[in-house]
């Protein structure tokens, strides 16, 4: 098995633990990177790259023998189309189109063989609220996804399908505040519940949370570069039907994202490289030892992202 990208709570929310590639063997579907770094407030479009190459297997708290694991690599290139548009005060309507290129390499049949496969994943949809709070720092997000990505590809087992063939529930916080002068923090929480789908496969549910420190003191002209750093923690559930790997899927894991976004007249760039501090995983999965992320975003009505 390998860790489950694929489903992040606010535009930053739902933006990736609702997006991520969309499964590989368990641990999170937010693993990708946490939550999007350049939230955009109003309406905005965005184009978001993910890569992750889970190649090292690991049992428990640490790493353990290749040998014990029938997977040997799986490799995601994700990419997430997103929108987003304000339609009432304090509202906004959010549709992510997820995009996977897989390589899967096991041995399970005896020599060692690779698959790959390329597909659009589950589609989601959420609301975002904030009118929580007189000054709008409090976000509330609920959301579904939809199972319409690809199950059918034969060189996958039935839980590494691109599309998980359940329809999941969202829902999520995420507040932002000032530290001090230049200096921002925020957090961002979601829970996942998968609700329905076919009784074969049933990804286990997820709660992760993301806390964001960010400096916004470097500006050159119009252009405003802001280095961020991220703590992304997550835990995911056992997967459940004949499909499921039971005794290879679940876990937890800590990982700190350094990261860096430019903005210029309502386009933003920004990059980042997660690292896991702490993994803890049932039976054996696959990991990867960094997972990189780019985003791309433009506010549509002329806000600064």
């Amino acid at each position: 098995m390998a860790i489950r990208f694929g489903n992040t709570l606010t535009a930053a929310v739902l933006g990736t633990i609702l997006a991520g590639p969309a499964h590989a063997d368990t641990g999170c579907r937010l693993c990708v990177l946490g939550f999007d770094m350049a939230e955009i407030e109003g309406s905005s479009l965005s184009l978001e790259y993910d890569l992750a190459d889970q190649n090292r297997n690991w049992s428990g708290t640490s790493s353990a023998p290749a040998s014990g694991n029938t997977d040997k690599a799986i490799r995601d290139d994700y990419f997430i189309a997103t929108a987003q548009f304000s339609f009432a005060k304090n509202w906004r309507l959010q549709i992510e189109i997820p995009f996977d290129s897989r390589s899967f390499t096991t041995d399970e049949n005896g020599p060692i063989e690779t698959f790959r496969h390329s597909a659009f994943g589950d589609v989601q949809l959420a609301a975002l609220y904030s009118g929580l709070l007189k000054d709008a720092s409090l976000e509330l997000a609920f959301g579904i996804k939809l199972p319409t990505g690809d199950t059918g590809y034969a060189g996958f087992p039935g839980d590494m399908q691109i599309g998980t063939g359940s329809t999941d529930f969202v829902f999520g916080l995420s507040t932002e505040d000032e530290l001090f002068e230049n200096w921002t923090w925020s957090g961002e929480i979601a829970w996942i519940e998968p609700f329905a789908g076919s009784s074969r496969f049933k990804p286990g549910s997820e709660i992760d949370a993301a806390f964001t420190l960010s400096y916004g003191g470097f500006a050159i002209d119009a252009v405003r570069v802001t280095p961020l750093l991220q703590a992304v923690v997550s835990h995911t559930a056992k997967d459940a039907g004949a499909d499921a790997d039971v005794v290879n899927s679940g876990g937890s894991r800590i990982a700190l994202s350094p990261g860096i976004e430019v903005a210029f007249k309502g386009w933003s760039i920004s990059g980042a490289v997660e690292f896991p501090v702490y993994q803890y995983m049932r039976g054996n999965q696959l990991v990867a030892r960094q997972q990189f992320k780019l985003v791309l975003s433009y506010a549509l009505d002329g806000g600064a992202p």
